[in-house]
């Protein structure tokens, strides 16, 4: 495909500017029922008038992640599933040609969101994967006919795919033109020869295929994608989040800075699309429409504006109230290196592991996070050995990642059980500041052994690179551990 062809065959989608991601994922797993319940109950109709509300062009929905759910039937799934064994997770509804058909009065596009290695965590022996090559024969072999098959019933009503998890670390797709992504794109297109793609190779702009018209353009934060309306013989575009993650609500970047955002990164010849969470309903939240909202106004309706004219979000604002973290003293000890610790899970891949005890080894490289697959119930433990009085305590998430500074607390307790607990450490929906790590010097020293961090919501995702856990010098050196008042402990409750 050449420049010309790839310019032509963009251009609409470059004259929309920009657009709306949603993740469509839900609490899984579920079984048959709940999730017929779960797509039944996504109201199409509101989701597109929000969508002309805000002034979208395309709307990028997730058609699946790799845990085998699908927002419509599939004969190829179904027939693969049942005789396997297993239960196949496509919904009674065709959820996508209802989007379309409430999406396309607005003329707004659709687009579809497809992981590169289908539903290969739910049924690893169906879906075969190296941890080396990427996708094995036999994944080309169940999951090719899966994708034709939703194209050819589909057609011209998807305007693109967006596919995920094609990673350059993976021998696969250091080729170019790789007999698998050959075959991929061609199960795309079979219903659409032209439907544009974008193949995410993470965030190197790595064109796989020749007929690769999109840069996928995933990003963390406001990066500006490189200069041109073309780059390595694609269309520029950048995917990033309103929220602190991925369809997570809340606030993290000021309307000033969105809105300059998208309008450089037009100038530049790119187009943006932005993950905006929501509901059980799939409506946008309220904290994301506002802030579509006034993009709209300012890219959309004002050819010029003074950026003071831009009205800033109420939970932007809110958010730059944070208070910011105590100083530590210098002469504090910390007592929690080298202590026992465990946790529910901890995630383990390829070369890579980050166990329990690496949240409190000093190192700026390591930590804890948990499993994937642990969402609910997940939590790290600290056993400090014996009973003691803790004047301080500092806690180091990662640096790049908001979704990681939100919806978590850190607790202490003389019992192992945590029937009885103070809380250290707390923090709500709204994110900290990247770069503003947690710490706090108690005005009153809590008296405690075990000492756990946990979310308060499911499927938060947390990572702890290093947990401190502070003393005066004085009570090691003199051992005398005084009991202080105990009256702020409270009963734990189920979050």
């Amino acid at each position: 495909m050449t420049e010309n062809e790839v310019l032509s065959r963009t251009q609409e989608f470059f004259d929309g500017k920009y657009g709306v991601m949603q993740h469509f994922l839900g609490d899984f797993p579920l079984n048959e029922k709940e999730w017929n319940e779960r797509v039944n109950d996504y109201d199409c109709q509101e989701v597109a008038r929000q969508l002309h509300e805000v002034g979208a062009a395309h709307f990028l929905f997730s058609m699946s992640q790799v845990n085998g759910y699908f927002p419509a039937p599939n004969v190829a799934y179904t027939r693969l599933m049942r005789r396997s064994g297993f239960v196949p997770h496509c919904s009674e509804r065709d959820l996508i040609a209802d989007l379309y058909e409430a999406l396309a009065p607005y003329g707004i596009k659709l687009f579809l969101f497809m992981t590169v290695g289908g539903p290969r965590a739910a049924y690893p022996a169906l879906f075969p994967w190296s941890e080396e090559e990427g996708p094995l024969p036999l994944l080309a072999e169940n999951w090719f006919p899966m994708l034709e098959e939703y194209s050819l019933r589909y057609g011209n009503r998807v305007a693109g795919w967006w596919v995920t998890g094609c990673f350059s670390y993976f021998s696969t797709f250091r080729t170019e033109d790789h007999p698998f992504t050959q075959g991929l794109v061609k199960a795309l297109r079979s219903g659409n020869p032209d439907a544009l793609i974008a193949l995410n190779s993470g965030s190197d702009n790595v064109r796989l295929t020749k007929e690769q018209d999109l840069v996928a353009g995933e990003r963390d934060g406001l990066d500006l994608p490189p200069y041109g309306r073309l780059v390595n013989g694609m269309q520029s575009h950048v995917v990033t989040y309103l929220g602190p993650y991925y369809a997570a609500p809340g606030v993290v970047c000021s309307n000033v800075e969105l809105v300059r955002f998208v309008k450089r990164t037009n100038e530049q010849g790119g187009v943006v699309t932005l993950d905006a969470a929501a509901d059980d309903h799939g409506h946008i939240v309220p904290e994301h429409m506002n802030q579509l909202s006034v993009i709209r106004t300012f890219i959309r309706e004002r050819a010029r504006f003074q950026e003071k004219e831009i009205p800033e979000s109420e939970e932007y604002l809110r958010a730059k109230r944070i208070p910011m973290p105590d100083p530590i003293p210098a002469d504090y000890v910390n007592v929690a290196y080298g202590k026992k610790c465990t946790a529910t899970s901890y995630f383990r891949w390829a070369k890579q592991s980050y166990p329990p005890e690496a949240a409190i080894d000093g190192s700026s490289v390591t930590g804890w996070a948990p499993a994937a697959d642990d969402r609910k119930g997940m939590y790290w433990t600290l056993d400090l050995g014996e009973e003691m009085c803790v004047d301080a305590i500092s806690y180091v998430p990662r640096k790049n990642f908001s979704y990681e500074r939100r919806n978590f607390e850190i607790i202490a307790s003389l019992m192992p059980d945590f029937s009885a607990y103070t809380t250290l450490l707390y923090q709500g929906d709204i994110p900290l500041p990247l770069g503003v790590d947690p710490a706090r010097v108690f005005s009153k020293p809590v008296y405690c052994r075990y000492i756990r961090m946990r979310p308060t919501k499911p499927n938060v995702r947390v990572f702890i690179v290093d947990m401190k856990i502070y003393v005066r010098p004085e009570r090691l050196k003199n051992r005398k551990l005084t009991r202080p008042d105990r009256s702020s402990e409270t009963k734990e409750e189920n979050l």
